[in-house]
Order: C-alpha cells, then structure tokens, then sequence
C-alpha cells in the first residue's frame, strides 16, 4: 500500500517541474516582448539600429526616451574604441569627438541638447548633488551610466580614473567657438569626485577630444 502513494507523489514532482518550466518560459517570453523591439511603449525596451542591426537598450525618464546604453556605431573618421582595442566595444561604446558625435546617431534618434540634459537633470533632483546621487545609484532609472573615459588624440592618451572618475557625454549645444574657429560642445558631465552631475558650461574642444555619446528619442 505505500508503494502507490510514492509512485503518486514521484508523478506529482514530475508535472509540478514541468509545470514551473512551462511558467518560467511564459515570464521570459513576457519580459522580452515586454521590452517591445522598435515599438516604444511602456517604460524600456529595445531598438535596433538599421545600419548595423545592432540592438539597443532604451529607458522612459520622465516624459524623455534615452537610451540605457553608449552608442556601439563604426564610423570611418572620428571615432575610437577604448585602447584602441574592438573587445571593449560592446562594454564602453566607441569614444566619438565632438563634431562626429553630432551626425551620428541613428534614425529617429538625436544627440541632446543642453536643454534635453537639463529637462533630464530636473527630473532626477533639485540640486547638482541630488542629481549625481541617482546618477549614482541608478538601478531605479536605469540610465545605466559607465566609467568610458575619453581619449585626447593630440596626446594619444587615455584618461579613465576610478579615484577622479567622470562620466561625460556630448551634446548637440555650442558653448563657444575659439579664435581658431575650434567649436566647444557643452557636456552631461557626473563627477564621482566632487559628487555632482551638471550640464557642462564651457564645454569640451570639439577635434580632438573623444567621449561616448547617449541618444534620445526624437518627439
């Protein structure tokens, strides 16, 4: 008489594992359509850029769509993979200088003004150190920020630091030009060792200085 209960109880596990794959398929399902590729509604998803068929991470902040991830496009001129090295590519994004930067965002998406940076900064908190703060944390508004760093193609160097880290991201918006007609692009700057965020005023040399770019949707 004890060997039907088992024999009922080991058939009881079997459909119950079935069972709770069949669910977990079902939640996958749900949490990859959920991401609506190329369709934007809801709070994140993905899009692919048509130009090389990678896809992209995209996150709604506040009534903004930006992407959660750096720019991975190769242009021929004007940009540089970290260390010149491909493997940190699909991590880091290439490193783009000012004037690439502002042509090279997929269709549909553009490169931030100054005004769509601060409209983001408002949204995130009421002064530059509440800003960096969720910056910082930022599992909430999955902006999902990284140490790229950036590249000075005068020197040839590198600069990323996790001691004075900066995270820095172009703009659309002229700060000024030089006497030498050398346009400066105002910045999204995250300064880890002041523990601010702030859009940059006077703005970075648009040449030879190289740093990753964020798009936002276009309205």
């Amino acid at each position: 008489m004890k060997v039907i209960p088992n024999i009922v109880l080991f058939i009881l596990i079997i459909l119950l594992s079935q069972c709770r794959s069949s669910n977990n398929m079902g939640v996958e399902n749900i949490i990859y359509s959920s991401d609506n590729i190329d369709q934007y509604t809801g709070k994140k998803g993905l899009f692919v850029d048509k130009r090389d068929g990678k896809k992209y991470k995209w996150i709604k902040i506040g009534e903004q769509i930006w992407m959660a991830e750096n720019l991975r496009y190769k242009t021929d001129t004007g940009c540089v993979a970290y260390k010149h090295s491909k493997r940190y590519v699909e991590h880091y994004g290439y490193l783009y200088n000012g004037n690439t930067a502002q042509i090279v965002c997929p269709k549909g998406w553009h490169l931030p003004t100054k005004q769509e940076y601060e409209r983001l900064c408002k949204f995130l908190g009421n002064d530059i150190h509440d800003v960096f703060e969720v910056f910082k944390k930022d599992k909430s508004i999955g902006f999902n920020s990284i140490n790229a760093g950036s590249y000075n193609a005068n020197t040839n160097k590198y600069r990323k630091s996790h001691l004075f880290r900066l995270d820095e991201y172009w703009s659309s918006s002229i700060s000024y030009c030089d006497n030498n007609s050398i346009t400066y692009f105002n910045t999204l700057t995250i300064n880890y060792y002041r523990k601010i965020a702030l859009v940059g005023v006077l703005g970075l040399e648009s040449t030879y200085i190289y740093i990753p770019i964020r798009c936002i949707k276009d309205d």
